[in-house]
């Protein structure tokens, strides 16, 4: 067994390595580009994200794009904001009663899907065009594990 990966004991010299097991709290929206990005490294000026559509990992320049971690996005709802985390884990914990619509559902649809999800959502202030990213991103998510990460023990 080799220390980074895994050695293919059935071809000499040759080792596999078991693919990092994505993360929400590693994806990221990039500004002027589709999709999600699971962000690889970052520099001074930009980061290197991998695309989740087509696996290609690149550098993208702070001067041209914004990056959103998706855990510092929320939602707005009639009372507090709700963490993006948090409506994507009800949603996945709901999947077997409440489907998944496409994204390029009708409008109403759409509403009605993200209602079932987030009933108290502010629908003055959250446009049809964040429940169709919300939908969009949630096909990446459903799979992950989206639980709320546990605070480090303090060392005492």
């Amino acid at each position: 067994q080799a220390e980074d990966g895994i050695r293919d004991i059935g071809v000499t010299g040759v080792q596999t390595c078991a693919l990092p097991i994505l993360e929400f709290r590693n994806l990221l929206h990039i500004s002027g580009k589709s999709g999600l990005f699971e962000m690889a490294g970052s520099r001074n000026n930009g980061v290197i994200a991998r695309s989740l559509d087509d696996n290609q990992t690149q550098f993208y320049s702070s001067r041209i794009h914004q990056f959103t971690p998706l855990d510092s996005i929320e939602m707005y709802t009639t009372g507090d904001n709700v963490s993006l985390r948090k409506i994507m884990q009800d949603a996945k914990d709901m999947l077997a009663k409440h489907p998944l619509v496409p994204a390029n559902s009708d409008n109403a649809t759409l509403k009605k899907y993200f209602k079932g999800v987030l009933p108290d959502y502010d629908e003055e202030r959250v446009k049809i065009s964040d429940i169709k990213k919300f939908v969009k991103w949630f096909e990446y998510c459903k799979d992950l594990d989206l639980s709320e990460p546990q605070e480090e023990a303090s060392a005492e």
